[in-house]
């Protein structure tokens, strides 16, 4: 951390038991500044979590301290809900959907066992996707790498876009999700960042759009875009070949 200058940001002891703990909040607001670049609102336990602790002592806590980490992830989703409704009481009119977040998947596995996400994750995050479906709005839930044992949980509370459908985790298979999934929420993402789109011909890409368009075209809606963020080692003819391919199968 020291390298890049996060120094600031090195996590410390929080008074859970204050209710006004200042450390706390001025965690969070180090928080919100290294966020506020990015192309997201301020998320749950995988990204704001380690900032204010390790990890690594988070899952110590999912074990040993279980009521000190349920404290903790409610001061964090109090502060998220409260942001969703204020931001739909001040510009409800100008989005259409709210983005209701998680990193919960790796490239092999779930970060935590699917009794502990639905312990501890979901019933938070059906809070968020009730307070949008109130509001008329569409609940957009990013998750991350090999996440389907608690797809089927994640529908049950209402997400109605999943995304970005890193297909080369394991268990993502694109054909299974569409079989087993396509009926009950939108597919968005989908065209692979690890290794289509950076390494890659243009022949692959328009391949591969072309593949996921076959694929997700009877699911109750496919939005085509990268499986995450585009790196800058990709090439730009490979994103000017993402846009003609859909522009090609979109058409069919």
């Amino acid at each position: 951390m020291r390298q890049h200058g996060f120094e600031s940001l090195r996590p410390s002891p929080i008074d859970l038991r204050k209710a006004d703990d200042g450390k706390f909040f001025r965690r969070f607001s180090a928080i919100h500044r290294v966020h506020k670049a990015g192309d997201h609102s301020l998320e749950g336990l995988p990204l704001i979590q380690p900032v204010i602790r390790p990890m690594n002592r988070d899952c110590q806590c999912l074990c040993c301290r279980q009521r000190g980490f349920d404290v903790l992830m409610s001061r964090i989703h109090a502060l998220f809900e409260a942001i969703v409704r204020n931001s739909i009481e001040a510009a409800g009119d100008l989005f259409d959907f709210v983005y209701v977040a998680e990193d919960l998947g790796t490239q092999e596995s779930l970060l935590m066992s699917p009794r502990a996400i639905r312990r501890f994750i979901l019933p938070r995050l059906a809070k968020v996707v009730e307070i949008a479906h109130a509001a008329g709005k569409r609940a957009f839930h990013h998750d991350d790498g090999a996440i389907r044992p608690v797809l089927p949980d994640l529908l049950r509370i209402g997400i109605d876009i999943l995304n970005p459908i890193q297909w080369r985790a394991k268990g993502m298979e694109r054909e299974a999700l569409a079989r087993d999934f396509g009926r009950g929420v939108v597919f968005h993402g989908g065209v692979d960042n690890q290794h289509t789109l950076p390494f890659g011909s243009r022949e692959d890409v328009r391949r591969e759009v072309g593949e996921n368009i076959r694929i997700f075209r009877q699911c109750k809606g496919y939005v085509v875009a990268p499986c995450h963020n585009l790196q800058s080692n990709t090439p730009t003819e490979n994103v000017v070949a993402l846009y003609e391919a859909v522009d090609e199968f979109g058409r069919c």
